[in-house]
């Protein structure tokens, strides 16, 4: 996959990140008290998460051919610490 490519990929896995947050964000309004706290909680870590991989995405757009390959490993990781979030957001409305 070239440096275009997984620019545009990333660009809607961001897309899809977006939507999660809005469905969780709408089931905080509708949550219990007790679970609210929770879940405004995993919402800030994962808002922070997803700006985290925008940020990634905005320098992987401007840097050369080399240095892109350094900023997908980041954003993996950033991915992968976001699914975390995800499941421990989603875990709180079970």
């Amino acid at each position: 996959m070239n440096k275009q490519e997984y620019i545009e990929m990333l660009q809607n896995r961001i897309a899809g990140l977006n939507e999660n947050l809005e469905k969780l964000q709408l089931q905080a309004k509708l949550a219990e008290m007790e679970y609210r706290e929770d879940l405004q909680s995993e919402i800030k870590r994962f808002q922070a998460k997803r700006d985290e991989i925008t940020e990634i995405l905005e320098r992987m757009q401007k840097a050369g051919e080399g240095a892109w390959g350094e900023l997908r490993k980041g954003a993996e990781q950033s991915f992968e610490s976001m699914k975390d979030a995800l499941q421990k957001a989603k875990s709180h409305m079970e």
